[in-house]
């Protein structure tokens, strides 16, 4: 049973990665025949009308999950299941028409600034995508059934063929027509939604249109609004960047979307490795009301970040031309197309570190119940958000459009901690700590001198970038080497202080990996 165990936990995190990969590949693939064109723009922009007005609908199938279980005990799973996947099909549907009526108005409010040419290219592709809005939704449902039931590996399968196929795609569009990209996304949705409807054959399941759970909806209503807020916070601070963006040169939309891609690889490999392994330990010490150990796993789980991002962050800052010049250019992505994506990475990056902390502190709301705090909070990051966007636009153009966001991201870091503490001493624990590095006071100053040393030989890194920066860009060889040299350099002055102090959050670390692998999947009957 073990040995299964493991190997279906191995098997999860490979097509968990190989889908990470593909998306990253049809980016690639995007730039290298379209590059930071007018229409990449436009079917970038027109991809974010869809998350951020519609976007909700996928919220579902995350409310679902955890009133699902409870429904199973009292023997009203499938009837909970049937109803909600009928009000899935009956939203999508409403939702389809109404982005159907309304796509002008929709572009028009969206992107202000567009010029009448180009809000008419992304008005077509608006209409084109609107029809991915029927199977978007069913299909996390289906998905989130999968996995409920122990099918962790079945609920993966569908969305790796979405890649493929918009891979696909791109390809017989190029010298052809442009819009045929848009048709692929849908039916690459369309497919991953017969994919995931055939997966369901082989459980006992049979899908039955009914309306009959009254209670079971209105439990969904209430739990739905935190999570869809929370759950759509970066698209909507994605949409008023593109918002402003659209008043700014050509390229400068489809490069945010560039750079935040890269942006993402970096917080999906980190962050959720990191909430992978620690966050069902935190769920089981809340439930066992052992809030002090969950503190202190949250605290473990803060620090590791601090560990693993900083020697990242600081090498992809120093390299950011180097980084993009590697991934992207190439085709239609040249050198210009490289300078605008790498300076919004670079404004990007400085608020990754809080976006990951708060992506932590979240977690703990939701196993404590507490998503009142993250609609909150959500708030307030938008709003700061506008904010800055309206102030940078200006004078630094679409980099301080991704500076704003990391700065709205970074100041709602403390108020996160702050709605942390309080719950903590409203629990009883006031006991002094800085939550987001420590466990103990001597690991958090062992962790702050170990940052102090790797900033300081990044900053000299990049003080004398002057002498590797010719031969670095010279071909993607050099610069690959010149990337690995600098990580290497930046990670061992973080990590070995860190040894030689003998400070315990590595050996912490792979103890909880161990744990995670053993009980992961153990909540249910692993069926692959």
């Amino acid at each position: 049973m073990k040995k299964s165990i493991l190997k279906a936990t191995a098997v999860i995190t490979v097509m968990v990665l190989c889908e990470k990969i593909l998306g990253f590949i049809r980016e690639i693939v995007q730039a290298y025949y379209f590059g930071t064109s007018e229409f990449v723009d436009s079917i970038v922009s027109a991809n974010l009308i869809i998350s951020v007005f519609f976007g909700w609908l996928t919220t579902i199938s995350v409310a679902y999950t955890p009133i699902y279980k409870r429904k199973v005990i009292s023997g009203e799973g499938e009837k909970f299941t049937n109803t909600i996947k009928t009000i899935c099909y009956i939203l999508s549907i409403a939702s389809l028409l109404l982005c159907l009526v309304l796509a002008k108005q929709l572009v028009a409010i969206a992107l202000p600034g567009f010029s009448d040419e180009k809000s008419i290219e992304t008005v077509q592709l608006l209409f084109i995508l609107a029809f991915s809005i029927l199977f978007i939704s069913s299909t996390k449902l289906n998905n989130s059934f999968l996995a409920a039931n122990g099918y962790f590996v079945r609920s993966i399968v569908p969305s790796l063929a979405i890649n493929i196929v918009q891979i696909v795609a791109l390809i017989i569009s190029f010298g052809t027509r442009k819009y045929i990209v848009a048709v692929g996304i849908v039916i690459a949705y369309l497919i991953e939604w017969i994919i995931s409807i055939f997966l369901t054959f082989g459980t006992k399941y049979r899908f039955k249109l009914s309306l009959k759970d009254h209670d079971g909806i209105k439990e969904l209503v209430k739990t739905i609004v935190p999570i869809t807020i929370t759950y759509i916070i970066d698209d909507i601070c994605t949409f008023f960047d593109k918002m402003f963006a659209s008043y700014l040169y050509e390229g400068s939309i489809s490069s945010l979307a560039y750079s935040n891609s890269l942006r993402k690889v970096i917080y999906s490999v980190v962050t959720v490795l990191v909430t992978t392994i620690l966050y069902p330990k935190v769920s089981e010490y809340l439930a066992q009301k052992d809030d002090v150990r969950a503190r202190d796993t949250i605290g473990l789980s803060l620090r590791i970040l601090f560990i693993v991002l900083i020697p990242v962050i600081s090498t992809c800052v120093i390299m950011s031309n180097q980084i993009v010049f590697v991934v992207f250019e190439r085709g239609a992505f040249n050198s210009e197309s490289t300078n605008l994506t790498a300076s919004s990475f670079m404004a990007y990056l400085f608020g990754l570190i809080p976006l990951s902390c708060n992506a932590i502190i979240i977690k703990y709301f939701y196993a404590n119940k507490k998503a009142k705090y993250c609609t909150i909070l959500s708030a307030l990051t938008v709003g700061t958000n506008i904010v800055f966007d309206a102030i940078f636009v200006n004078s630094l153009g679409h980099t301080g459009l991704a500076l704003a966001t990391s700065l709205s991201v970074a100041i709602s870091m403390p108020l996160y901690y702050y709605v942390y503490k309080r719950e903590q001493n409203r629990k009883g624990d006031k006991r002094n700590s800085v939550v987001f590095i420590t466990e103990k006071t001597k690991n958090s100053f062992k962790i702050i001198f170990a940052s102090a040393i790797c900033i300081s030989v990044a900053t000299i890194t990049y003080c004398v970038r002057d002498i590797y920066q010719s031969f670095s860009q010279t071909n993607i060889l050099c610069s690959m080497a010149t990337i690995t040299v600098c990580f290497i350099i930046l990670a061992l002055s973080m990590w070995v202080p860190l040894f030689l102090s003998k400070e315990k959050s590595f050996r912490k670390m792979i103890s909880k990996l161990r744990i995670n692998k053993d009980e992961q999947l153990s909540g249910g009957e692993n069926h692959e």
